[in-house]
């Protein structure tokens, strides 16, 4: 059995929520904040009556039904009551699948049902959700993660190990956050790690904030306020290190704030801190918990802060928000005939372009046909942006003299895929541009994987792509033209159709209607859980050469390296 401890920390709601960057453990003496520095003091983490109050939102019965799927050994809890405890699990791991799970007390001969499935949360809890508090008799539990939807409680997921928790004694309100990274070792491997919550409400006019450094592979970090580009560390969140949480609570006034967060001692210039929140909104009377989440080398799940208002909850799950928040663009260079190029961006309204993007992560040369970039986190909202020679160092030149070109305008969440497509000097339907595409991001359903075909060929008529089984072609995409993703049945509105995984499978591309394979992709595979656009690239009639006739197949939810998305031409 894994064994877990718990950790006892708190800290201000609001302050911490950028802090995603780097939880220090919790010291046994914690040393008091300047109050003459910062403004912010530790709060009163004692518990001095019951702990639990009924005004904050931190309540003694949170009215679970007999059919939650909570139960000891001898049946299902109803109520806890004041002697009891209450628990919440967190999901912080970047990389882990939705999850349901089950509870036992220690020495029980059984789990009962799934709690999730009991709260009618088929589909498990995904990454960055955190379920509402439940009841639970004061005492020592353990925990089986299963797979959403399951039935019962016999299997546990992937095979992992029941996790031990503390024994906790009646008024305590825990969280229970499953951390780490599947795969991971030492350190980053995936654990659940349990941290004792504040229980004892925020005054009127304050915000009680606590931190929790649940970013594997983040370094330690400190997280303060910023005032006039000034950083200003909070005590207790210094030196915070993964998979720890703040030494206490901190109060500070209800409001809004400008937190940052920085590796340990360091001193960033401004505007370049690894996380930063301005306007931090810190409910009154209210205690907020703060998670540092992601990492800091994904495009995929990057380092962000997860703010929880303890207490709340909506569906069964506690209201949490995801800050900052961001949109996420990527480049596509899938011209067979233009240059490298490099690329600058700049919010609508503003005159200044930030970058070259590419030459500031140390891509001197740009990306060339075929490749794409890794994704790029942005504020939500419209952007321009402007292509730039692949060996430019600044953005003051626009490429050939090329336009700037206008993205539409994308709300906060939206991932997108800019395509530079066509033919350099064509004119028409295949002119060079800057082809913008939303790329999905929900949930792929188990067992299966999200595919879509983009027609990238300038020049090439439509096609119709399916798959080859001797001399039997099944249509999946029809009469699919450039440069659009339409054609296929059942498909969502950007062009993903939910297919069974592919292992060494044979696809063909034909000209629309006819019998001949324009195109033949042998050894075809896509993994259950995966997202891959494929793209066909290159000009019609040309066989060898980098401007063949080919596809790329790009996965669209795996972490970039060296910048560039994980891609494969075929053939």
């Amino acid at each position: 059995m894994a064994s877990t401890r718990f950790v006892r920390c708190a800290a201000p709601a609001g302050v911490l929520v950028l802090a995603a960057f780097g939880l220090a453990g919790c010291p046994s003496t914690p040393a008091p904040a300047d109050a003459g520095d910062s403004g912010i003091t530790p709060a009163d983490t004692g518990t001095g009556d019951s702990g639990i109050v009924t005004d904050s939102g931190v309540v003694t019965d949170s009215g679970v039904e007999t059919d939650s799927g909570v139960v000891t050994d001898s049946g299902v809890v109803t109520d806890s009551g004041v002697a009891g405890i209450r628990v919440r699990v967190a999901h912080l791991s970047p990389n882990a699948p939705a999850v349901d799970f089950c509870v036992r007390t220690m020495g029980a001969a059984s789990f009962g049902m799934p709690v999730l499935r009991g709260l009618g949360l088929n589909d498990g809890l995904p990454y960055t959700r955190v379920t509402q508090y439940l009841d639970l008799p004061a005492g020592q539990y353990q925990v089986r993660l299963v797979a959403p939807g399951s039935a019962n409680c016999d299997t546990s997921l992937a095979g992992l190990p029941e996790y031990n928790l503390p024994a906790l004694s009646a008024g305590a309100v825990a969280t229970v956050a499953a951390v780490g990274l599947v795969g991971g070792s030492g350190a980053t491997a995936f654990n659940l790690v349990p941290v004792v919550d504040d229980a004892v409400a925020a005054a009127a006019g304050q915000t009680k904030i606590r931190f929790v450094h649940a970013s594997p592979g983040t370094p330690a970090v400190d997280v303060g306020t910023l005032a006039a580009g000034a950083f200003t560390a909070i005590a207790p969140f210094t030196n915070v290190a993964f998979p720890n949480a703040s030494a206490m609570s901190v109060s500070v006034p209800s409001g809004t704030v400008d937190v940052a967060v920085r590796a340990n001692g360091t001193t960033p210039a401004p505007g370049a801190y690894p996380l930063q929140l301005n306007g931090l909104a810190l409910p009154a009377g209210r205690n907020v918990t703060v998670f540092a989440v992601g990492q800091l080398t994904s495009d995929q799940q990057p380092l962000g802060a997860l703010v929880c208002v303890d207490g709340t909850a909506t569906n069964n799950l506690t209201d949490c928000s995801l800050l900052p928040q961001r949109i996420f663009a990527r480049v596509a260079h899938l011209s067979p005939n233009a240059p490298a190029v490099d690329f600058c961006v700049r919010p609508m309204g503003t005159t200044a372009f930030v970058g070259p993007v590419l030459e500031s992560r140390g891509v001197t040369a740009g990306i060339s046909f075929p490749s794409v970039t890794g994704y790029l986190a942005l504020a939500p909202g419209q952007w321009q942006v402007r292509l730039v020679a692949a060996t430019a160092t600044n953005c003051d030149a626009s490429l050939a003299s090329l336009p700037d070109y206008t993205l539409p305008n994308l709300a906060a969440g939206t991932w997108a895929t800019v395509a530079a497509s066509g033919s350099v000097g064509s004119s028409g339907a295949t002119a060079f541009d800057l082809r913008p595409f939303v790329d999905t991001r929900a949930p792929v359903a188990a067992g299966r994987a999200n595919i879509r075909f983009v027609h990238a060929s300038p020049g090439t008529p439509p096609v119709d792509v399916g798959a080859l089984s001797g001399s039997t072609f099944s249509a999946i995409w029809t009469n699919t033209a450039f440069p659009t993703f339409m054609g296929a049945m059942g498909a969502d509105a950007n062009g993903y159709i939910s297919a069974m995984p592919l292992s060494n499978a044979t696809l063909a591309v034909r000209v629309s209607g006819m019998t001949a394979n324009a195109l033949t992709l042998n050894n075809v595979s896509v993994a259950a859980g995966s997202q891959v656009s494929i793209f066909a690239i290159g000009l019609a009639g040309m066989t060898t050469g980098n401007e063949r006739l080919s596809a790329f197949v790009c996965n669209d939810r795996q972490d970039a390296v060296s910048n560039l998305a994980p891609c494969t031409r075929l053939p």
